[in-house]
């Protein structure tokens, strides 16, 4: 996948496509390329991100052909979720046969400005909620877990401030950022990127896998991989990053559910690489939600 590949016209840089493409079923289905292979943000070991829309709604699966590694996402041409949409304001189309990704996608970049907005509101709500939890918290590492929750959330929040969609180079995007606010700094501190080593990041990594096997999101490979690819480019702070969006949003999922509480706390601990001095987490929940707030109420005065 490291020669350049022309396919309906367009020339995608240094990844042949077209062994993934006719591997995918159905046959046929329209495919685009998404991700930091696109807009150039990408490291040399990055995975190629593709979308199909099939209509399955299924987690993300990997493929390796050769020295590559493509992840495929499954999406549909009906969604309306906010959320997802804005993940696909900037695909390059691949395979579009029956000419009916083309107009989807045009609608969407209609709504580009709203759906930012509300996506921007939707972080700055949860990071607030989730700073909420963290002070209200019983134990110090739970209250952590939830305090790194609102840090990500906050994060995304920012990111999209900025006109720039969350991915694994979400700190990159955050350093780049002209930024009068301080929140950059404030996501690395309360964080705790700094903490990042090998060897934490093997523990983190297994944890996050599982956790999000058991939510039915990213499957333990894919998120293996990515996290390996991060560490192989000595980016050890971007897969700490990385890891702990895993967990979050396992996280998210599983705690609404009735399952094994206790696995799902002691995986989350891990992934989130859960701190143990209470007054740091809450001193860093305290800032977190006070940007937050500053986040909402400078949408409320557009």
């Amino acid at each position: 996948m490291s020669s350049d590949a022309q396919i309906d016209g367009q020339l995608i840089l240094r990844v042949d496509v077209t062994p993934v493409l006719d591997g995918l079923c159905p046959a046929g289905s329209p495919v685009a390329l998404a991700g930091c292979r696109l807009d150039g943000t990408n490291s040399e070991s990055c995975a190629h991100d593709l979308v199909v829309f099939d209509g399955s709604g299924g987690p993300p699966e990997m493929v390796q052909r050769g020295d590559g590694t493509a992840i495929i996402h499954h999406a549909s041409l009906g969604e309306t979720r906010p959320a997802v949409l804005i993940r696909f304001t900037n695909l390059q189309i691949l395979r579009d046969g029956d000419m009916s990704l083309a107009p989807f996608l045009e609608g969407i970049k209609r709504q580009r400005s709203k759906l930012f907005a509300s996506c921007i509101r939707d972080g700055a709500v949860e990071s607030v909620l989730c700073s909420q939890r963290a002070v209200q918290s019983d134990t110090a590492d739970v209250a952590s877990c939830w305090q790194k929750c609102a840090t990500l959330c906050l994060a995304d929040a920012a990111l999209l401030s900025h006109d720039r969609l969350p991915s694994s180079h979400t700190l990159d995007g955050l350093r780049q950022a002209r930024d009068g606010t301080g929140i950059p700094a404030l996501v690395s501190r309360s964080l705790g990127v700094e903490r990042a080593t090998p060897s934490l990041l093997a523990r983190m990594r297994e944890s996050a896998a599982a956790l999000s096997g058991m939510a039915g999101l990213i499957p333990p490979a894919v998120v293996k991989i990515k996290a390996t690819s991060l560490q192989r480019d000595g980016r050890l702070a971007d897969c700490y990053y990385y890891l702990c969006r895993v967990g979050r949003d396992s996280m998210f999922t599983l705690s609404a559910s009735a399952g094994d509480k206790a696995t799902v706390w002691y995986a989350s601990r891990i992934s989130l690489d859960a701190e143990r001095d209470a007054a740091s987490v809450r001193r860093n929940a305290l800032a977190v939600r006070g940007a937050a707030d500053r986040i909402l109420e400078g949408l409320a005065g557009r």
